[in-house]
C-alpha cells in the first residue's frame, strides 16, 4: 500500500514537472551566425580541383621520360588459416 502510494505520488510530481514546465525553451533552436553545414569546405575544394586543368606536353617531355622507376616488387607470401581466431 505505502510503495503504491509512493509511486502514484512520484508520478504526480514528474507529471507536475514536465506538464507546468515552459516549453517554448526546449522547443528553440539558436543558430550561429557564423554556421557553415559540415562538408563546405570539402565542396569547395572539389570545385577547385574542376578547375585544374594538366597539359599533356609534360608526360612527352625529356625531363619526365628519363624519369627511372624504383619501385620494388614484393614477394607473395604464404597465407594463413582462414579463420586466425578458430582452435588450432
Amino acid at each position: 500500500m505505502i510503495i503504491g502510494l509512493l509511486a502514484l505520488l512520484l508520478l504526480a510530481i514528474f507529471g507536475y514537472y514536465f506538464l507546468s514546465s515552459d516549453s517554448d525553451v526546449a522547443t528553440d533552436v539558436v543558430i550561429p551566425v557564423n554556421y557553415s553545414p559540415v562538408g563546405t569546405d570539402v565542396l569547395e575544394m572539389v570545385e577547385k580541383l574542376k578547375e585544374v586543368k594538366i597539359e599533356s606536353s609534360v608526360f612527352q617531355s625529356s625531363v619526365f621520360t628519363s624519369l627511372k622507376d624504383f619501385s620494388v616488387s614484393l614477394l607473395s607470401e604464404i597465407q594463413g588459416r582462414d579463420n586466425p581466431f578458430d582452435a588450432i
